[in-house]
């Protein structure tokens, strides 16, 4: 699928309300000003004078965007024997997005995909009890910006950089649209999403009894690489930009970035039964665990302050404490009554059943 957008991107620029009104009138954009190469600042600022009395433009331009993508999917099923079916899905979900920045001086892109993998098993015991076995894994890779071109040969020229071979940096000033510089000071992240998964669960059938019971387990595997900006100035405001008043200068080391190997476990399991007490009558009572490890770092490369009065951070070991090793969450279910109370949040009853769960968390 290939999809081409005409959007716009909307800006706001000053110009100056010289008292002759030769360059800006109050009717349209100011004249001296290019809309397409994104000089309309540079335009104005050249002759900018702190006695000026200053106005605002917001601005619309033409923003084309292209943006193409390629889904692929497909199932099989296969049947072992009376007992067993088996089925497997597949699916990948691929595009590339390009558009130009809010100024047309960089073409910027975004390369997403995502691939999912699925495979799953019924197997019948007995009439009474049925079981489903599943086993998953889940990718997803974005580079952003996947493209960075220079549309304004300016936007390329590496003597405007805020560090030494790189292009202009960004420039953030208040009231204004942010600058967000030339041609790849942005640098370029890459995300990595890893999430392999496997469950069960077992329906028993007894008397009364309706029982269910299984577990899931997942893994995160976050691997992500990336710089901050070459070089990235903010400004409270205008009359800081003109006076040459940065609140703050920010940049990336040239070589310097470290990647980062997250990893995070999540456990789940639970219990449930529907006994019917009567032909119009039936009573739900379950509990599910769902705790979660805490997230680490395959290298140590992770840093945290223990407490508010450490002297230094600690290299290594989890980003925070667990929270969740009491993560307990009983449910229940009967007809037309319920008990909001504070620890006990109900869900919206329907019209023969009301369902409560209670979230027991450590403190």
């Amino acid at each position: 699928m290939h999809a081409a957008g005409h959007g716009h991107s909307e800006y706001r620029v000053p110009y100056r309300n010289r008292r002759d009104q030769s360059a800006c009138r109050h009717n349209g954009p100011p004249a001296d000003c290019d809309q397409r190469t994104g000089s309309a600042v540079s335009a104005v600022l050249s002759g900018a004078k702190r006695d000026d009395h200053w106005r605002y433009w917001n601005l619309e331009l033409p923003s084309p965007a292209v943006v193409s993508e390629n889904l692929y999917t497909g199932r099989v099923d296969y049947t072992i024997s009376k007992n067993d079916t088996i089925h497997a899905t597949a699916l990948q979900d691929g595009s590339l997005a390009s558009q130009p920045d809010n100024f047309d001086n960089v073409l910027e892109g975004l390369q997403p995909l995502r691939r999912l993998f699925t495979v799953s098993e019924a197997h019948i015991f007995s009439p009474n009890i049925v079981n489903f076995a599943r086993v998953g894994y889940n990718y997803n890779h974005v580079v952003a910006p996947a493209s960075n071109t220079a549309l304004n040969a300016l936007a390329g020229n590496t003597q405007y950089g805020f560090v030494p071979g790189e292009t202009v940096g960004e420039m953030h000033i208040g009231g204004l649209s942010a600058f967000f510089g030339g041609a790849g000071v942005e640098g370029v992240y890459t995300y990595n999403y890893n999430s392999y998964q496997a469950g069960d669960d077992v329906y028993i059938t007894k008397g009364k009894h309706s029982a269910q019971a299984g577990f899931n387990f997942e893994q995160i595997q976050s691997n992500d690489q990336g710089s901050s900006t070459y070089g990235y100035y903010v400004f409270g405001s205008y009359a800081g930009f003109l006076t040459n008043a940065p609140t703050s200068f920010t940049s990336s080391v040239p070589g310097s970035t470290t990647p980062a190997y997250l990893r995070q476990k999540i456990y789940g399991a639970y219990i449930q039964d529907a006994y019917h007490l009567r032909r119009n009558l039936t009573v739900n009572v379950g509990v599910r665990y769902e705790p979660t490890s805490t997230i680490t770092e395959k290298y140590g490369h992770l840093s945290v302050l223990p407490t508010d009065t450490a002297a230094t951070p600690k290299l290594g070991g989890s980003l925070f404490n667990n929270p969740s090793l009491l993560n307990f969450a009983p449910a229940w279910a009967w007809p037309g009554i319920h008990f909001p109370t504070e620890r006990h949040r109900c869900a919206a009853p329907t019209a023969s059943t009301t369902l409560c769960r209670c979230r027991i968390c450590s403190s």
